[in-house]
């Protein structure tokens, strides 16, 4: 049996939950920090998967009704598309009502909101380094937040209020909460974030042309390892590119020029430098594992 709702907390709306919308649902019901929650999915299958979730009180096929009874809407979707979901809902938010997102952009995407939510209502940006190369609804985890950092991305024109509501909000949720502008965001996630991911797959697509499939019975946890994240969603991934292209072009190039450095070095035998770069490494990734234990990513 779902719970009576609580009117003396907030009622938020998620719309497009794939897993991080899942999750956020599931996550906020287990901690008893909303009300009533509010699912809307464009997909009637999405849909009805929701609708028998304890975490799910309404879901809605008008993305107009999900949300007009909303404090907090939060917004799932692609980035390529949760802009134009902002403006789809403007002229139905309740007043001082609060938008935010998921997405892993800021700079480019931001502007768009505030443009498109207009007068309307209130957004603030937020990223939590949260997730799992799979997707959608079956793999909500109320757990998926717990521990992890989460980016809030005030612009020069958000509201302090609506900003202190994003950023308990996740604290709520057992996130590590850090408040960047939105273009320190895109630096720092095209570093740790976009360009490993677009290394994995550029690794695990040239294997695949040097051996392709005649080599999996040799494939041990290395490569397993280093290419997991390479099974995540293409078209999620076009998104992020092309919103952030600005700042992975450049870390591209850098890690072209590290490989180089790498390359020059054996080629010469110059055995001592590629034991340092080795050792830098070794000593970076044994500093993420200490850290994990706080912050995980």
């Amino acid at each position: 049996m779902k719970p009576i709702p609580d009117s003396s907390l907030p009622t938020i709306a998620i719309l497009a939950p794939g897993l991080l919308g899942a999750s956020l649902a599931a996550a906020s019901r287990a901690r008893g920090i909303v009300g009533s929650i509010h699912i809307w999915a464009r997909r009637e299958e999405t849909r009805l998967q929701c609708a028998s979730k304890e975490w799910c009180d309404q879901c809605f096929e008008s993305i107009e009704e999900a949300v007009k009874a909303a404090d907090i809407i939060w917004i799932c979707a692609p980035v390529g598309s949760i802009a134009q979901l902002v403006g789809r809902i403007a002229p139905h938010l309740k007043p001082m009502a609060i938008v935010s997102d998921v997405g892993s952009t800021k700079s480019k995407l931001v502007a768009q909101c505030e443009k498109a939510l207009g007068d309307y209502g209130r957004f603030v940006g937020s990223h939590p380094m949260a997730g799992s190369e799979k997707s959608g609804t079956a793999f909500a985890d109320r757990e998926l937040y717990t521990g992890k950092p989460c980016f809030v991305t005030p612009a020069a024109t958000s509201q302090a209020d609506a900003v202190k509501v994003i950023e308990t909000f996740w604290k709520d949720l057992g996130m590590t909460v850090h408040r960047v502008t939105p273009q320190e965001h895109d630096h720092i996630v095209a570093c740790i974030s976009h360009l490993p991911h677009l290394v994995a797959s550029a690794l695990a697509a040239k294997v695949a042309e040097m051996g392709g499939q005649d080599w999996n019975p040799f494939v041990s946890s290395g490569l397993l390892d280093t290419t997991r994240v390479a099974a995540g969603s293409v078209p999620m991934w076009m998104d992020i590119v092309d919103h952030n292209r600005d700042e992975i072009l450049p870390v591209i190039r850098e890690m072209i020029e590290a490989l180089e450095h790498l390359r020059s070095h054996l080629h010469a035998g110059q055995y001592n430098a590629v034991e340092q770069i080795l050792e830098r490494g070794r000593s970076f990734r044994e500093s993420l594992d200490d850290g994990s234990r706080e912050c995980s990513q």
